[in-house]
């Protein structure tokens, strides 16, 4: 999934495992590096389970990635690079006023 641009809907069918759901987390923010959340996928948008487009039982960041990618495309992997790495120093970017933020992020 990383490096997908055009794939905006995955169906898992009847069941999605803890395993496969974490896997799917990763591969829509993967917050090892900033680098890695940078490359993670911001295309997808819709999560399908048993034919149905539905957040049942499903991690609180898969759907929060999942609106964010949805709600605002273009600034995904800013927002997630944000919400996933508060050691980033953004001092210098407000003294600024977040001018800066799309240079920096």
């Amino acid at each position: 999934l990383v490096g997908n641009q055009s794939l905006i809907s995955m169906d898992f069918g009847d069941d999605i495992s803890v395993t496969s759901a974490g896997s799917f987390s990763r591969a829509l923010c993967d917050t090892s590096s900033v680098n890695s959340t940078y490359l993670s996928n911001h295309t997808i948008q819709e999560l399908w389970h048993c034919g149905a487009f539905d957040f049942i039982d499903i991690d609180e960041d898969i759907v929060q990635y999942l609106r964010l990618n949805k709600a605002h495309p273009q600034y995904a992997a800013r927002c997630k690079i944000l919400m996933n790495h508060a050691h980033l120093d953004m001092t210098p970017l407000l003294q600024w006023e977040l001018k800066c933020l799309p240079l920096a992020v």
